[in-house]
């Protein structure tokens, strides 16, 4: 007995479009097989999208970007400083999302609308790496490796951790005065 095509479109439309990557969470969050979801690939019937981050900057912050570059211009030569008397903070990031996003969608849907500041703007923890180009150390001593986050206690418990747990979260936005720190 042949399957409804028109039926499947409507499993597929009732669940929301972030359950649309790959085609395994696509079967299970709609209650049908895998089979069906790729031979609806293949008809035509459902397509892949691919999104990317659209910058959310405003015309003052691309302003303010720009004269940053420009303050490490020298006046006289109109070249980069050499910038051989800073100290160089290396840092480690590990994204937790990506730029780009492959969604399964039907004729009728309009792919999910992804916005941040940058694409540079994603929520990942970082390690901070302080370094000296020329091994002459002159600051205070802190060089090393340290992970920028933040402990908290758990307010709830849940099947991994009891709760009062004390736990490690990323700091949200990283800045002059969580460097000063750690």
């Amino acid at each position: 007995m042949p399957i409804d095509r028109d039926e499947v479109a409507r499993k597929l439309a009732q669940i929301p479009v972030e359950e649309h990557l790959v085609v395994r969470r696509t079967a299970i969050a709609a209650g049908i097989t895998r089979h069906l979801v790729t031979a609806m690939l293949k008809e035509g019937r459902l397509h892949r999208s691919l999104t990317r981050f659209k910058p959310a900057l405003t015309a003052q912050k691309k302003h303010m970007r720009v004269e940053h570059v420009l303050s490490y211009i020298d006046d006289e030569s109109h070249e980069f400083e050499s910038m051989e008397n800073v100290v160089h903070i290396d840092e480690k990031w590990f994204n937790r999302d990506t730029n780009k996003r492959t969604f399964m969608l039907l004729d009728e849907e309009l792919p999910p609308q992804r916005n941040r500041k940058s694409k540079n703007f994603i929520r990942r923890p970082c390690f901070s790496l302080p370094y000296d180009f020329h091994r002459k150390c002159r600051w205070n001593g802190k060089i090393g490796i340290w992970a920028l986050t933040k402990e908290h206690v758990t307010q709830r418990s849940s099947q991994y951790r009891p709760k009062g747990t004390i736990c490690t979260r990323n700091i949200e936005s990283i800045d002059r005065e969580v460097y000063k720190r750690f």
